[in-house]
């Protein structure tokens, strides 16, 4: 899964849905990124975003995402619950910047289990939830080290 949205307002502009073999999936990001103005890819580099990552920096693509010296975003025991508190308050403050029906969706079967942990109810998807928790932690992210101009591979 991936989203893109708008680095300003954090309008969600795009969605790609579907489970892609890594270097389909690292090149149907790379032309989504090429297609809204060289948007920022910040690639899970978690799992299966290594390999898509891999693809990434082969090719050189000059849009992605750093953190702490490394290719892509990691989602961390750490990151995690402050990514997911980030995106509920920007879904409580901010709705009308959610505008794909499986992303809602996905936000209304996302709960915590008995030990507290947030993901999608048993039998269902929260990958564009998370997507969309990486999207707006990396806004908040990169809108800080601009604004420090910190901003660096």
């Amino acid at each position: 899964m991936a989203e893109v949205i708008d680095r300003d307002s954090g309008m969600q502009c795009a969605e790609l849905c579907g489970h892609y073999p890594p270097r389909e999936f690292a090149l149907k990001v790379m032309e989504l990124g090429k297609e809204y103005n060289t948007a920022m890819l910040a690639v899970e580099r978690n799992n299966h975003g290594m390999t898509v990552l891999a693809h990434l920096e082969t090719w050189e693509c000059p849009n992605l995402y750093w953190q702490d010296g490394k290719a892509g975003w990691l989602t961390s025991v750490h990151s995690r619950p402050v990514m997911i508190a980030n995106l509920t308050e920007a879904l409580a403050v901010k709705p009308q910047s959610f505008r794909s029906e499986r992303l809602l969706n996905e936000c209304r079967t996302f709960v915590r289990d008995r030990d507290g942990r947030a993901g999608g109810a048993p039998g269902t998807n929260d990958d564009c939830v998370m997507a969309m928790g990486i999207a707006w932690a990396v806004r908040g992210e990169v809108g800080l080290q601009k604004l420090d101009g910190r901003l660096k591979k």
